[in-house]
């Protein structure tokens, strides 16, 4: 059985590669970009996480109309605590 560190180094190497595979479309979608182009792709798809604007929760967003609060964009703090159910499956199969 894998150590907790062990499992939290695996969800780290997971995301490392996944940022890897992303920079490589990019580079396949774009030639033409420079390396500091590349990289402020990637930073962008980081931060705005396409498919996720709202969090990774199931379901669809709720707005009250009684309610002056809207919706924000989730912290990256927060983003990386979501993370954890995904880690946490991915560790559990190996």
């Amino acid at each position: 059985m894998s150590s907790a560190a062990d499992r939290l180094r695996t969800a780290f190497e997971l995301h490392e590669f996944g940022v890897r595979m992303q920079r490589q479309r990019f580079r396949r979608d774009n030639p033409d970009v420079s390396d500091a182009g590349l990289n402020a792709l990637v930073r962008a798809w980081l931060q705005e996480r396409p498919g996720a604007e709202h969090g990774d929760a199931a379901g669809s967003l709720v707005t009250r109309r009684d309610s002056l609060q809207t919706p924000v964009r989730p912290s990256m703090r927060s983003r990386m605590r979501s993370a954890w159910p995904q880690w946490r499956a991915y560790s559990a199969i190996m």
